[in-house]
């Protein structure tokens, strides 16, 4: 926040009809925004708890496999593991980069630690954001 938006408490007791509509009205659209990226970010936790998995079952014995290559969430081609110390990691966009199998692990675990804790962090926010909305 910068210094011109400070917090400011409200006496709900002085406030008219009106002025109490449009609080609520200002209330319920941040918990929607709060309650969206709450969802956003446990839905990202779970595709990087996918690609964690997923990175973990590949191994040298795993090298010249089929399996079958995403490339939408309802369509896939076969293919075959040419090199199992590098894969592609979908970017977002349509974008692709090639990275080593070990420097995603850990990339792949900070992520999902920094994620965690993000939506560890919203959900009392979200909790309180309902219970706020039912006082008003």
């Amino acid at each position: 926040m910068s210094g011109a938006e400070e917090l400011q408490a409200v006496d709900l007791t002085k406030l008219n009809m009106q002025q109490l509509a449009q609080l609520k009205h200002q209330v319920d659209s941040e918990l929607g925004i709060l309650q969206d990226s709450l969802h956003s970010l446990k839905i990202a936790q779970s595709k990087f708890q996918d690609s964690k998995e997923n990175l973990d079952k590949i191994s040298t014995a795993s090298k010249g496999k089929d399996i079958l290559v995403p490339l939408t969430a309802s369509m896939y081609v076969p293919g075959r593991i040419a090199d199992v110390d590098k894969v592609m990691l979908d970017i977002g966009t349509g974008y692709y980069v090639e990275k080593r199998v070990i420097g995603n692990f850990h990339s792949l675990s900070f992520c999902f630690r920094w994620i965690g804790l993000s939506a560890a962090g919203l959900s009392p926010v979200c909790g309180g954001g309902k219970r706020g909305e039912q006082d008003l």
